[in-house]
């Protein structure tokens, strides 16, 4: 192999091996929801409907996706479920941009989601994390008639299988080509239903430790009541039990909402605020006995940047470092500085 066909290798192997590398990066992505409100594919452009276009060999391309009818102005396109960008961009004439997505699904594995014929939003980028939820653009109105693409494939991200519009199902790749029925997917991947979260402090003190099913694990209870604080300002110094006054009172999150302990990835955890307004989360991995606080800058930057999916479980409480203070996680240490207010992810 020499010349070009050699570089053309090179850099395939090189692409190969940052793919693997990053796929620890992948978001965990228990629950769907639909990219846009409202959510109503076109009855003519759903899934498998024959497509505009016949292939070569005569027989009609087959929809891989569902068209959103949205003519009703530049409405925003939301990601379905955390993931990782690996695609934002024009795709070529009768495209405009579309984005791709790839999540980490209990069941499936991993799979990808296509948003396409949108204007990409600031910010949304290959490699970006975003959460369920996060806008990803909104519909381009040059494209017409103002519609979303929108697609689920089962399986990692492939950008040569992963933009297509209709496949035939006689020619290689054959329709549907691991591309599944976006509906049922968001239907079978909907988030439970949760209970309302009550709005008076002492009615919501009843859901520390509580599950959905009405569950209650006591290991949250006993660390909210008994918990204690690394620099012990909390000691002899507040009326409050540990658990109202430093971690406050079982609350919806942005990113992990119900305010019930839930499972996430390979653990539980349950989110509450404090009366400042602060954010904080007790958590539990999977194989430990250890429930253990993240709050302040910490949780702020786990939260946002992908939790559990991407970071795992926290291993330590917080623990004094020379820049301010630390705190372990399965697969990243978080470091917030005291000087600049910053939190580094190592």
């Amino acid at each position: 192999m020499t010349g070009p066909r050699r570089a053309i290798g090179v850099l395939w192997l090189l692409v190969s091996v940052l793919s693997l590398a990053a796929a620890d990066d992948i978001p965990w992505a228990p629950c769907f929801a639909k990219p846009t409100d409202p959510f109503e594919p076109s009855e003519t452009s759903g899934f498998g409907s024959e497509w505009v276009r016949k292939c070569g060999c005569g027989q009609w391309k087959r929809h891989v996706a569902v068209d959103v009818d949205l003519r009703k102005g530049p409405l925003p396109v939301r990601a379905a479920a955390a993931g990782i960008v690996r695609y934002a961009g024009s795709f070529g004439s009768g495209w405009g941009d579309c984005v791709i997505l790839e999540h980490q699904v209990p069941g499936p594995g991993l799979v990808t989601t296509l948003y396409g014929h949108i204007k990409i939003a600031d910010g949304v980028a290959p490699g970006a994390i975003r959460n369920r939820g996060d806008q990803l653009g909104t519909i381009d109105q040059n494209v017409q008639p103002p519609h979303l693409h929108f697609g689920v494939r089962l399986g990692a991200y492939d950008l040569g299988r992963s933009i297509p519009g209709a496949l035939c199902p006689s020619c290689e790749p054959r329709f549907p080509d691991a591309w599944t029925d976006p509906e049922v997917f968001l239907t079978e991947h909907a988030s439970p239903p949760v209970p309302a979260t009550p709005s008076s402090e002492t009615a919501r003190l009843r859901l520390v430790g509580l599950d959905g099913s009405g569950q209650r694990h006591n290991d949250f209870l006993e660390k909210y009541y008994t918990g204690y604080c690394m620099d012990k300002r909390s000691t002899n110094v507040d009326p409050l039990p540990f658990g109202e006054n430093q971690i406050g009172y079982p609350h919806d999150d942005q990113y992990f909402p119900g305010a019930r302990v839930c499972r996430h990835a390979n653990g539980l955890l349950q989110t509450f605020r404090r009366s400042d307004g602060q954010p904080t989360a007790l958590m539990r991995c999977d194989g430990s006995t250890q429930v253990i606080w993240v709050h302040g800058a910490m949780w702020a930057t786990y939260s946002s940047r992908g939790g559990p999916g991407v970071f795992g479980y926290p291993l330590t409480e917080e623990y004094d470092v020379p820049e301010g203070r630390g705190q372990r996680f399965e697969r990243a240490t978080f470091v917030w500085n005291s000087h600049t207010g910053s939190t580094d992810v190592r």
